[in-house]
């Protein structure tokens, strides 16, 4: 049993959303809702989706405040993308279902904060910064929204007469393309009589996350029984290199053998097209550990390495520079590639010019 559903029992309410840590909250959403106060109805009861909406703005709200707090930053990838989904559910059903006014559900910040500081003390300073996270991020998703409702229409308008179907292609289009979530266009989609083809869409889904996965970098083509070979192969030297005169950086050549040879997840003597072998000793980095995996044919392409040896390197000198003149809160990760670098970082607002020449100084001292 949760922490919450506990309290529920102990307190005598029916359910998490009626504890105290959480009425303050539902009670300023009731002020600014014009549909009328939250009743705790559930299911069929719950004929207009309005009791539900109460608890998806309070429940989403109090998470990305937690998350913004800590440096979690709204964006399009890992986390980040959670967060920012998170926060246009909320404004969504703020504004549709209960009534809210547009750009008010920041005002609800102050209120979340003021429920958990007692057990989150350091949650007292982040008030001022995550209200203004927050009414950005509505800003862009209305912006979003809007441009995404016309659409929406232009679509409806050139579908064919009497077809009570909306295409799983142009929803994907407005998922995809102009960041509309599949909820949203059911929405919008019922309120004119018409049903998504959900089938299609989640096809054309996988179909990209499939796309994207064989255009990455790096990603695991075989699966073979490995079993047994586990101490007959050492990466120990791609530690190893050494300075020439004119201080590039040189690799050594080493001398190795093939242990074992896969096509597929077959073992086999050996191979005509393509398969992969686990040799002896071996001088390539893998994927993960900070950078991207080497390339070469049977050597270390060394351009690609020493590429990725500068990005990696980069990262630790963005965050010393970061932690010498106390910006942000440390480091949240990094993608390095040979031609490609992002660090990500946590702070409590978003850098300027300045603070990006001032960074730039810093690593050049």
């Amino acid at each position: 049993m949760g922490l919450e559903r506990l309290a529920s029992v102990m307190q005598n309410v029916p359910s998490n959303f009626d504890i105290d840590i959480f009425s303050p909250i539902m009670k300023h959403i009731s002020v600014l809702s014009k549909s009328g106060a939250y009743s705790g109805r559930v299911g069929s009861a719950d004929t207009n989706e309005r009791d539900a909406s109460y608890r998806i703005v309070a429940d989403h709200l109090r998470g990305t405040v937690v998350a913004l707090a800590d440096g979690v930053v709204p964006s399009a990838v890992d986390s980040g993308f959670i967060i920012r989904k998170m926060l246009r559910r909320l404004f969504w059903h703020a504004v549709n279902r209960l009534g809210i006014d547009r750009f008010a559900c920041s005002e609800l910040v102050p209120v979340v904060i003021d429920t958990l500081t007692p057990a989150y003390p350091e949650l007292a300073h982040c008030g001022e910064n995550v209200s203004k996270c927050v009414m950005e991020e509505e800003d862009r998703y209305w912006n979003i929204l809007d441009k995404g409702n016309t659409i929406f229409e232009q679509m409806r308008l050139n579908m064919p007469a009497n077809e009570s179907i909306f295409s799983g292609e142009n929803a994907w289009i407005l998922h995809d393309t102009h960041g509309i979530p599949i909820e949203i266009t059911e929405d919008l989609t019922k309120k004119h009589g018409l049903v998504v083809d959900n089938e299609r869409f989640v096809a054309l889904k996988e179909e990209a996350k499939m796309l994207s996965k064989s255009k990455s970098n790096f990603s695991t083509r075989f699966s073979p029984d490995t079993t047994g070979l586990e101490d007959c192969s050492s990466d120990d030297a791609k530690y190893e290199y050494s300075l020439n005169a004119d201080g590039s950086y040189l690799f050594p050549q080493i001398v190795t053998k093939v242990v074992a040879a896969f096509d597929k997840d077959q073992r086999v003597p050996s191979f005509s097209s393509s398969g992969s072998v686990v040799v002896e000793n071996c001088q390539f980095y893998a994927e993960e550990g900070g950078q991207k995996c080497d390339r070469g044919v049977l050597e270390v392409n060394e351009e690609r390495r020493l590429a990725l040896m500068r990005a990696h390197s980069a990262t630790h000198l963005l965050n010393w520079a970061l932690r010498r003149v106390g910006a942000g809160r440390g480091q949240r990760g990094s993608a390095i590639d040979e031609d490609f670098l992002r660090f990500d970082y946590a702070t409590d607002d978003c850098a300027g010019e300045d603070d990006t020449i001032n960074n730039y100084q810093m690593k050049t001292e």
